[in-house]
């Protein structure tokens, strides 16, 4: 009887000793692609035409990608550029510089600008053009177009006119435009006309193609503010700015105010459009939520589908607290703001005594659960230039640090270490984050590992996994797409370790066994 106890138990435990032995090495495999090379012939363009250099790519999600890109001759003159997109692996023409542009034969598409494209989880996507009634032409007007159902659509020219604000008022300068999930279209634009002054000129506009109208404008009033306080900056800097948008009609944008009382310590703020109401956020010289300290300067918001947001502050501090003009990262609902992480404050995973010395102002990212992403630099003991940078994230609970500076590389890559985190990261909403450094592209997986992706300097599109209507780069199925220019366009999907479900596995036959 014992005999056959510690027989049957001994077998249990080698058998368990195995499973392990494989857990520990077993992983799934990075699965990469490519999606266009340097040297392909572009779909839609002559024989002969190649791929010289890729610009912007931006992923919807759903598995397939979008990208600018420009081509070279035989002869290796660049001829022009284009955008195509990648549809169930398979890449097709959307649009290239000297095409007449549908509806409209006069009318050629010109040069494709910079930030874009922007793709959605629908498939829609959304191109700022050049476009003219020659090719060779000295006056060039900006034009916004959307891809849908397979077919190019206009949604607003340069000098279209805007009856519902007067007569001879019209959009122009057209800015970088954003796109969101549900295919609301939102951007920034100067106003022109004989009753439009340098005050007033300023404008967000909203809606779908061919549906566009104004949704906030300069020279109104601000609500949240005095009554004679108006949107407006008496400088020629734009008055709105950091317009994101989600997927619940809810629209986020910094703006400049003017009007009595007004001055550089309270001339910015942040609202949320919903339905055509304003909501003030936050404007400078407000008090924390908290009461202790105020904020001074507000930049680079970012808006999630449950509204929440993340931005980042200069703020004070009280006399006599050793702080002044501190920097923060914010995140929240527009009445219920935390404090992230501030200026003095200690930074996790790092020695006793270093704390968070600045902020990169336009690294803060917020994904769909409301983690929070930020690159920051450090001071303390045994801080020096080497080590003094590094990734903190929120993805999986805690603010954790990602990777540092001096830091060496995960197996089997350890005779490296980090630097240079001088690019924003991406995220998704898994908690997944994405960043370039040292000059290889990195990614971790859902439990937080590391994962070399590539050694050349990558490109990743500015994004937050498509929550806030800008370009994304990182799905929430784990898959990474990037350029390395000029090189390609490529996929990586970041591998899920399988290693608890097999070890609970191996546990149940370990009690079965035993009984």
């Amino acid at each position: 009887m014992t005999g056959k106890m510690f027989k049957t138990c001994s077998i249990t435990v080698i058998y368990l000793g195995a499973i392990i032995g494989v857990i520990t090495h077993s992983e799934a495999a990075m699965t990469n692609r490519t999606i266009a090379r340097l040297g392909m012939n572009p779909p839609g363009t002559n024989p002969g035409m190649t791929f010289s250099f890729f610009n912007d790519v931006t992923f919807n999600g759903d598995g397939d990608a979008v990208f600018s890109a420009s081509y070279d001759n035989a002869a290796g003159e660049r001829v022009g550029s284009g955008i195509w997109r990648e549809n169930q692996g398979s890449l097709e023409l959307i649009l290239k510089t000297g095409d007449p542009q549908p509806g409209i034969p006069s009318l050629f598409f010109g040069n494709i600008f910079s930030p874009g494209p922007v793709f959605n989880a629908s498939g829609d996507s959304l191109y700022l053009t050049e476009h003219h009634a020659h090719i060779i032409s000295e006056r060039r007007l900006y034009s916004l177009w959307s891809h849908a159902n397979g077919a190019l659509v206009p949604v607003f020219h340069e000098n279209t006119p805007l009856p519902e604000l007067g007569e001879n008022i019209w959009v122009r300068d057209i800015g970088n435009p954003i796109l969101g999930r549900g295919g609301r279209i939102v951007f920034a634009a100067e106003l022109g006309g004989h009753d439009v002054s340098s005050r007033t000129n300023d404008i967000i506009m909203a809606g779908s193609p061919g549906k566009m109208s104004p949704i906030v404008l300069e020279g109104v009033h601000a609500p949240g503010t005095d009554s004679n306080v108006v949107f407006g900056s008496p400088s020629p800097h734009p008055t709105f700015r950091n317009i994101s948008i989600n997927n619940a009609g809810q629209t986020l944008f910094i703006a400049t105010l003017d009007g009595p009382g007004v001055t550089h310590t309270n001339d910015n703020g942040i609202w949320l459009e919903e339905s055509g109401t304003l909501q003030l956020v936050v404007r400078e010289g407000d008090l924390f939520p908290e009461g202790i300290g105020r904020f001074m300067t507000l930049l680079n918001t970012r808006l999630n589908d449950a509204g929440q947001l993340v931005f980042w502050a200069r703020t004070s501090s009280p006399t006599g607290s050793g702080r002044n003009d501190d920097e923060s990262i914010w995140a929240g609902k527009p009445d219920a703001l935390t404090l992230i992480a501030r200026q003095g404050e200690a930074a996790p995973g790092t020695a006793l005594g270093v704390v968070f010395e600045e902020f990169d102002d336009e690294s803060p990212i917020i994904n769909g659960s409301g983690a929070t992403a930020f690159i920051a630099r450090l001071s303390g003991p045994g801080i020096d230039s080497n080590n003094d940078e590094g990734l903190w994230s929120s993805g999986h609970g805690e603010l954790t640090l990602i990777a540092r500076e001096g830091q060496a590389f995960p197996e089997p890559f350890s005779d490296r270490v980090f630097t240079d985190f001088s690019n924003p990261p991406v995220m998704n909403d898994l908690g997944q984050i994405a960043f370039v450094a040292t000059s290889s592209l990195w990614a971790t997986d859902v439990n937080g590992k590391l994962h070399m992706i590539s050694r050349g300097r990558a490109t990743l599109a500015d994004g937050t996994g498509g929550q806030d209507g800008r370009i994304t780069s990182f799905s929430n199925t784990g898959e990474l797409v990037y350029s390395i220019g000029p090189g390609g366009v490529y996929s990586a999907t970041i591998p899920e370790p399988t290693s608890l479900l097999l070890l609970g596995t191996g546990m149940c036959l370990i009690f079965h066994r035993c009984r």
